[in-house]
């Protein structure tokens, strides 16, 4: 009997106890205030309800069934972006029992005692703190009164509001020691949160006091630190402060719209607005913070990939921009998170990458962002219940972000700084080197003053110049009209003649300085045969000693038996100036010229060496250093003995180093001068190819005089030079068409058989380019010679390139002509 007593009383102590802890789990989901309680996070007593349908309304729920569905809540109400209704039920009760004044926990009840003449003791306020919830239905339910209904939602105008704050708060009076029940239906397109708080009428006011003046300081910083950097963009017209100006404004904005206070102060009127704010000024905030990255840290010159990567992010968030007008605001606001995580870490690798490599302003920058990082992490370790809530985490953002941009700020305020530093620096470099430039200067003008002086005796003596052999021309054509002997006019036309090539001369001597000038000399090398070359060359040069009375006598080596691949335009040219030069200044005496070939030099690898001596009037040993100057003459005197242009020196020095070679004049010479010119070669192999290859055609035997089946082709616009063309091939016995342009000639081509052509090249209608080219298209091989007066070196090339055969620079003879037809008939 002891024993079953004892079993009986023991199993009724188990059974209490198990009533007793079923009876204490369901008293742990009412919320008992009282007196002392000023604010108490409802989470843990919460119970939610997910309605997928959205067609539960609060008579459904109240059936046992529904009641049996709503389950605890662990951690916080966070469920993201949803379709579904939330319902929320709290049961709460009050206790009024004032504690007493000695217990330590009272000062709570003592300071709502001292406004209880103005405050209910049982008023409290149920604050939901997050802004951005579209519908909630409020329902309150005690047994005296029934069942109070209140509707919010951020669709609603601002004015509808029970309280006008940004939180959504609803009063209630609870009853001394009665249970109350209150019911909150969510539904939203924004993230689904539901943080709600029971706040005594005190601490409301206390809170939402403290809240307005804390965003009131928030937002003061962000328009001071606005204005300033404005009034800074205006004063500096640094993009960089406009992009953050608008960054800042475009950050502002976001946080107001997701806090509440847009839908409070700037559209109470239109709600709608809300939703399309918050996704369009985070659009904004990302690609101006992009932008002033950019243009802070200098990416472009810095960082080229990393600006690439930043700027491939900026019309991202335009085209985010602009979908978010057009889609629902759950797929805005997930593509803007999205982007705005992007674009925080692009920004902050940027950033250390800048620091990484020397950008000395990039500290600022990464310090900036780092804070906004870490106040973002700190507030969502704290919705996750990982860190205590406190004044400082819950407002972790909002402090990260104003320290941001004082942080900025200063960033910028440091970037002008140093801007202004390396400003001074470059002004004084500037000022140094702008003293030094007027030094310089001072000697160039000196030089130029000089430069002036010889460039107008120049002027003189090419009129001087040219004006000898053109009154050599009309003096003796003038004479030769009015001379009835024969014999005496042929002379007159002779003296003519040789006035006239006397001018070609200088002019072509002008025209090859021009183009040394303007460095547009090419080096064509061509397969000569020295030997016969020089011999060509030097018989003008005999016939003027011969006729001045001066020993001429020429050499060349041996060893000089081959063809060599030379410049033998360039060559030519340096030749005849030095010839030339040597029997203008030899009055008596020798003049003598000796070309060999040296397998090395001290300067020039197998070089053709040709020195030419002569016994005139010499250099004197002060000069010899001048002597290269361009229009430098020893005797620039209206008595002086020697004529010339002064520049044909210069143009063989210039050519000589052109193509590698050198030009040197020998020392100490007791009587005359001795000029040394060496020039490279290569001997002439099938694989060593000249630069530009010279057309040429295997002459034939020409046809004879007057013979039927040979028709030239004139192509000439000017009536004078055709005369001198048809006129030479009537001498030689050639049948000739004329065409005044290209188009004709191609209609004489395809009318008549012509065996060749003279071509001018500039024309009207078409020109002698153009005319070439479609003479080739039409597959005729027909010979074209060119006869014009683009005298310059790239001339020929430009011919060659259209199509032409071979090249003539007026003025022509028929010397010249006949020698064309051979080589090409």
């Amino acid at each position: 009997m002891v024993s079953c007593s004892f079993i009986k009383q023991y199993s009724q102590i188990i059974v209490c106890a198990i009533c007793f802890f079923l009876s204490a789990t369901c008293t742990a989901k009412t919320l008992n205030l009282t007196l002392s309680d000023e604010r108490v996070d409802a989470t843990p007593y919460l119970t939610l309800l997910e309605d997928p349908t959205g067609l539960l309304d609060f008579q459904a729920i109240q059936t046992s069934k529904i009641q049996s569905q709503f389950s605890p809540i662990s951690g916080s109400i966070g469920k993201g972006y949803s379709n579904s209704a939330f319902w929320v039920k709290l049961d709460l009760s009050y206790n009024s029992h004032t504690p007493s004044i000695t217990d330590p926990s009272s000062n709570n009840a003592l300071r709502r005692q001292t406004a209880a003449s103005l405050i209910p003791d049982n008023l409290w306020f149920v604050d939901v703190g997050y802004p951005s919830l579209d519908d909630i239905r409020f329902y309150f339910t005690d047994k005296d009164n029934g069942t109070t209904e209140v509707q919010l939602g951020d669709y609603l105008k601002f004015d509808d509001r029970a309280i006008p704050i940004p939180h959504w708060v609803i009063p209630i009076s609870l009853q001394n020691n009665q249970v109350h029940t209150v019911y909150l239906r969510v539904k939203t397109v924004s993230s689904v949160r539901i943080p709600l708080v029971i706040r005594s009428a005190t601490n409301t006011m206390f809170f939402h006091r403290n809240f307005q003046m804390g965003y009131g300081l928030y937002f003061g910083i962000i328009a001071s630190f606005f204005l300033y950097n404005f009034f800074m963009f205006l004063f500096f017209r640094d993009r960089s402060y406009l992009y953050y100006v608008c960054y800042v404004a475009s950050f502002a904005m976001a946080v107001a719209s997701v806090i509440g206070f847009g839908y409070t102060y700037l559209w109470p009127e239109k709600p709608w607005i809300t939703d399309i704010a918050i996704v369009q000024s985070i659009a904004l905030f990302c690609i101006f913070s992009l932008l002033f990255s950019q243009s802070f840290l200098h990416t472009k010159r810095h960082s080229p990939n990393t600006h690439k990567v930043l700027s491939a992010l900026i019309i991202l968030g335009m085209f985010i921009f602009i979908l978010g007008l057009l889609v629902p605001y759950q797929v805005g606001v997930k593509c803007v998170a999205f982007m705005s995580v992007t674009s925080s870490i692009a920004i902050l690798w940027s950033g250390f990458l800048s620091l990484f490599t020397g950008v000395k302003v990039a500290k600022y920058f990464v310090l900036a962002w780092t804070t906004v990082l870490i106040g973002s992490g700190l507030f969502a370790l704290m919705s996750n219940g990982l860190v205590p809530a406190n004044f400082f985490t819950h407002y972790a953002v909002q402090f990260g972000s104003a320290l941001e941009v004082i942080l900025l700020s200063f960033a910028l305020a440091d970037r002008m700084h140093r801007l202004q530093q390396e400003k001074k620096h470059l002004e004084q470099e500037a000022k140094d080197a702008l003293q030094k430039a007027n030094q310089e200067l001072c000697i160039a003008l000196e030089d130029i003053k000089k430069s002036n002086r010889l460039k107008d005796d120049f002027l003189a003596t090419i009129s001087h110049e040219l004006r000898t052999p053109m009154n050599g021309i009309e003096g003796a054509l003038d004479l030769a009209q009015s001379e009835k002997s024969p014999e005496k006019s042929i002379e007159m036309l002779r003296i003519a003649a040789l006035s006239a090539s006397k001018m070609t001369s200088l002019v072509d001597t002008i025209l090859e300085y021009s183009e040394i000038q303007a460095n547009k000399t090419r080096i064509q090398l061509e397969s000569c045969d020295v030997q016969q070359f020089i011999t060509r060359l030097v018989q003008p040069t005999h016939q003027s000693c011969r006729e001045k009375g001066i020993a001429f006598s020429y050499s060349i080596d041996e060893r000089i038996a081959e063809k060599l691949d030379i410049d033998e335009r360039a060559l030519g040219i340096m030749l005849r100036q030095l010839l030339d030069n040597a029997v203008k200044f030899t009055q008596r005496g020798t003049i003598q010229l000796h070309a060999e070939i040296h397998t090395t030099t001290p300067d020039v690898s197998n070089a053709l060496t040709v020195t030419i001596t002569d016994t005139g009037i010499g250099i004197p040993a002060d000069a010899i250093d001048e002597i290269f100057t361009p229009f430098h003459q020893l005797d620039r005197s209206f008595s002086r003995g020697y004529g010339g242009l002064g520049i044909g020196l210069t143009i063989c020095k210039t050519l000589a180093d052109k193509i590698g070679g050198t030009l040197e004049i020998a020392r100490d010479q007791q009587q005359g001068s001795t000029f040394i010119l060496s020039i490279p070669y290569h001997p002439t192999t099938v694989s060593n190819q000249p630069i530009i290859k010279k057309h040429k055609k295997k002459p034939s035997t020409p046809p004879g005089p007057l013979s039927p089946e040979t028709t030239i082709l004139i192509v000439e616009d000017n009536p004078v030079n055709q005369q001198i063309l048809v006129g030479i091939l009537r001498k030689l016995g050639y049948d000739y068409q004329v065409a005044n342009h290209g188009q004709e000639a191609l209609t004489v081509i395809q009318e008549h058989t012509v065996n060749l052509v003279l071509m001018d090249c500039q024309m009207p209608v078409m020109d002698g380019f153009e005319a070439t080219q479609a003479i080739r298209k039409s597959n005729n091989n027909v010979p074209i010679i060119a006869v014009t007066a683009n005298a310059m070196s790239e001339d020929r090339t430009k011919c060659l390139k259209a199509g032409m055969n071979d090249y003539v620079k007026k003025p022509i003879n028929r010397k010249i002509i006949q020698a064309k037809i051979n080589q090409w008939l």
